[in-house]
């Protein structure tokens, strides 16, 4: 294994999202509010799109969270000189890895909601 700081992020960061995941799968806020939970206009339409896209955007992120990390972990045996170049790739990756499950939220709301 090599001592790569992006795969640090990588995992850092998954790990970060599987946890937030887990938390609202968990404990996910039981009426539609402004401060925890999944908060798009999608979401807050009704009691019955809040209660779903909090279970289904709780299971995305720790989907997404989980490729994050495992990234990382794959990147651990990979060495990698961390340029500036590599650093803007991963973290556009990582990005996306964090939008995906918003992206797919929005289009399961829209599909048994609207």
């Amino acid at each position: 294994m090599t001592n790569n700081p992006i795969a640090l992020l990588f995992v850092l960061t998954g790990l970060t999202i599987v946890v937030a995941g887990l938390l609202m799968h968990k404990f996910p806020p039981k009426k539609i509010n402004n401060l925890y939970g999944y908060r798009t206009k999608r979401s807050k339409n009704s009691q019955e799109s809040w209660e779903f896209a909090q279970k289904y955007s709780a299971n995305q992120l720790a989907i997404y969270g989980s490729i994050t990390g495992l990234i990382g972990l794959a990147l651990l045996f990979i060495p990698i000189n961390p340029t500036n170049a590599a650093v803007i790739i991963s973290l556009i990756v990582i990005i996306t890895l964090i939008i995906i499950p918003i992206v797919l939220t929005e289009k399961e709301l829209k599909k048994r909601f609207e």
